[in-house]
């Protein structure tokens, strides 16, 4: 955003701060905002981050799994597969991706995999022209072992990027087309997975549109034999239409027990103490959900309920009911 400054409004006495919105930032979820010192601790998932390493080091040897990680809103899905990441990124050999899926974009063909190409892999600028974007779309695909006659148009045509007189028009029908474009996109990530362990994270398949869903099928068919743990997470309104192959573990989150849900607190707080009446209002509100935990704590913490004194919190006047705060109405 750029900064305005303050502007009285017609018709209203007091000033507001105004700013403009120039371009959208490279954050791709809420880790890349949060740094690790204010973020919530994982707590009470030891069993399910432990299966995941132990996934990922059979991947790494060629013997590829997938693991569906189900649960409710706030309930720690992204925040284990954040931890997972975190610990892959260790291994200079791995490679990790993710696709993140939109309620805004669930009608859009492959849209997690347009955005993640786009800024990513591609890293298309703001100000590029469409010859910049298409000479990386060839650079990418030449890479890969493709022939560009066929491939560049299809890519191109997946990202909206205006081929000019460089390629003939395509005349496939579009089913054909868009068979083709998902066979590119696997291709590629197979052939990522013969050079280098892939860690492959889907986020929220509850928004992902068909044709993702069936892209994601094919991974699936194939990661027994690839060097690639894939790992999808989804809330309870997405049903998997992948059943009981050996290959996919099923992850359930759970909502955290009463003193878990205490240990959150004490990490937010730095260790001070909390008044007993407050920090039960909050175990109370947030019902093991430990992103509401986190939002909540950090609620009454700016508020101006309580003062630091003493090396632990206080009551600075009466307690009135603990509200949900704004980040987490929906």
């Amino acid at each position: 955003c750029r900064e305005l400054g303050p502007r009285t409004p017609t018709g209203t006495a007091h000033p507001v701060y105004l700013f403009e919105v120039t371009h959208e930032s490279g954050a791709r979820n809420r880790f890349d905002v949060v740094s690790a010192a204010g973020l919530a601790p994982l707590v009470g998932r030891d069993r399910e981050i432990g299966l995941l390493l132990d996934r990922w080091r059979q991947a790494q040897e060629g013997l590829g799994h997938v693991a569906l990680v189900g649960g409710e809103a706030g309930i720690g899905k992204s925040h284990l597969v954040w931890t997972l990441q975190q610990q892959v990124a260790h291994d200079a050999r791995a490679w990790l991706t993710e696709w993140r899926c939109s309620p805004y974009h669930q009608n859009s063909a492959l849209y997690p995999i347009i955005e993640m190409l786009e800024a990513v892999v591609l890293e298309f600028g703001r100000h590029e022209s469409p010859d910049e974007k298409l000479a990386k779309i060839e650079g990418f695909l030449v890479q890969y072992g493709f022939a560009l006659e066929e491939s560049a148009p299809l890519l191109a045509s997946l990202l909206s990027v205006p081929l000019g007189d460089a390629y003939a028009a395509m005349e496939a029908p579009p089913d054909e087309q868009k068979r083709k474009t998902v066979e590119i996109i696997l291709t590629a990530l197979l052939v990522r997975a013969r050079f280098q362990p892939m860690l492959l994270v889907v986020e929220d398949l509850q928004w992902a549109d068909a044709s993702t869903v069936e892209l994601l099928g094919m991974i699936i068919d194939q990661a027994p034999t690839a060097r690639m743990l894939a790992v999808f997470t989804y809330r309870p309104q997405f049903q998997p239409p992948w059943g009981g192959d050996p290959e996919i573990d099923h992850i359930a989150l759970s909502r955290l027990l009463h003193d878990q849900a205490v240990l959150i607190v004490n990490r937010l707080t730095g260790g001070k103490s909390m008044p007993a009446e407050v920090l039960a209002q909050i175990i109370a509100k947030t019902d093991g959900v430990p992103l509401f935990v986190e939002e909540l704590v950090k609620t009454v913490l700016d508020s101006a309920v309580l003062r630091e004194e003493g090396g632990e919190y206080r009551l600075d006047g009466p307690l009135l009911p603990v509200t949900i705060p704004s980040t987490l109405q929906d």
